[in-house]
């Protein structure tokens, strides 16, 4: 399930692939030091495509490994 988190501080959304909930920056800064599950944008839309594009990213990776 997609998700989004605005990060006030950086202005700016975090789209992400979780079953748990980012509620604060410190938690987001530990996801996305841990998962490339998660994409970032100016809009939900950006971040969105953003996560899209990392995804694809993911599944050419494990292709070719």
């Amino acid at each position: 399930m997609k998700k989004y988190y605005y990060s006030e501080p950086h202005d700016f959304i975090v789209c992400y692939q979780s079953e748990n909930e980012i509620t604060n920056d410190s938690e987001m800064e530990a996801f996305m030091a841990s998962s490339l599950e998660f994409g970032i944008g100016l809009s939900k839309e950006g971040a969105l495509e953003d996560l899209n594009f990392n995804l694809a990213g993911i599944g050419n990776i494990k292709l070719y490994s």
